[in-house]
């Protein structure tokens, strides 16, 4: 009897994870993970399409037993946009409630033989450096209440992380003679974001070294030995309030895009029989609220700007068709 009840139990139960995810997961098309082939008799070098750069060393994966294996399948998934946040549910908030801004998100595995595998050694990871600031932290992807990812630190924070690196210029893109420069820089231990001057300065001592067109290859680069979701970004130092969202259908889901700061931020707390949502935001930034709902057979939707003052939002989601909700999260990039 215990086991029939424990059988009913879980099929309840994938039903209702199976119902919550059904129509968003149906029509929000996702890029497919990037898969390679690595062998331990030699270091390895992943590239991402969207520019991540990983580095790993020979004999770096095991198996349980803690044997190394001989080959094994690397799969990365990148996530660099705001529309990559929102169709893949991943937070730019911290488990204790702190804001972020990205830097990009990563997610990885690996595996031999249909098995997982671990990692022994540290990998470096670059992220490619698309926030002005020379300070970057690290963290470590953890299940939300509703579902999405929220981080948590997995190093000091405030460790300066600039990373400066050329790499080899293709002969078809600069001409007949290819050039190889190789360049790495570590400037300074503050935790300051660069002003105007200091970033001029900053960007002059980089180009008596390196052209214009390396700037492509700036990133910040950190070691670790996890696999899974790992995150690159910078703490929101900015006054922060709170928000709150209403809408006028049940089971909503509702988000907040910061675009200036390439920002989704997630409820703090939801009454979702009132369907009242409640934010942290920054409080002189606009945002951009992003309400969803589904029936089973129709979707609802509403994309809203609001002002860097408002402190409320009345939302009324009305039915859209999937492939409109899917431009609209696209062009949130």
């Amino acid at each position: 009897m215990k086991k029939l009840i424990l059988i009913a139990l879980l099929v309840i139960l994938h039903a209702c994870h199976h119902k919550e995810r059904s129509l968003w997961h149906k029509f929000m098309v996702k890029e497919n993970p990037q898969k390679f082939i690595l062998h331990s008799n030699s270091n390895s070098t992943v590239k991402g399409n969207k520019g991540t750069v990983i580095e790993i060393e020979s004999n770096s994966f095991v198996d349980g037993t803690g044997k190394v294996v001989d080959e094994v399948l690397f799969t990365l998934e990148e996530f660099y946009s705001i529309s990559d946040f929102i169709k893949n549910n991943l937070a730019t908030q911290t488990t204790d409630g702190k804001l972020l801004r990205s830097s990009g998100m990563i997610n990885i595995s690996a595996e031999s033989d249909g098995k997982e595998v671990f990692l022994k050694k540290n990998i470096k990871v670059k992220f490619p450096r698309v926030q002005f600031s020379r300070v970057a932290n690290l963290f470590e992807g953890s299940l939300g209440k509703e579902g999405e990812i929220l981080w948590k630190p997995m190093e000091q924070i405030h460790k300066d992380t600039s990373f400066f690196r050329t790499e080899l210029i293709e002969q078809e893109e600069y001409g007949e003679e290819k050039v190889t420069v190789f360049i790495e820089i570590i400037v300074g231990n503050d935790t300051l974001e660069h002003s105007k001057e200091n970033y001029d300065k900053f960007k002059d001592y980089i180009e008596k070294h390196v052209v214009e067109k390396f700037e492509k290859w700036n990133y910040y680069a950190f070691s670790f030995n996890k696999l899974g979701y790992i995150n690159c970004d910078i703490f929101i130092n900015k006054e922060i309030k709170p928000f709150v969202v209403s809408t006028n259908r049940q089971d909503s889901k509702v988000y907040i895009v910061v675009d200036s700061l390439n920002s989704a931020l997630y409820a703090v707390s939801a009454n979702l029989q009132r369907n009242i949502f409640t934010f942290r935001r920054p409080a002189d930034l606009p945002i951009t609220v992003i309400a969803y709902a589904e029936d089973g057979k129709e979707t609802y939707f509403k994309l809203t700007k609001t002002n860097a003052e408002a402190d409320t939002l009345n939302v009324d989601l009305i039915q859209t068709d999937p492939k409109d909700i899917r431009k609209a999260i696209e062009l949130l990039n």
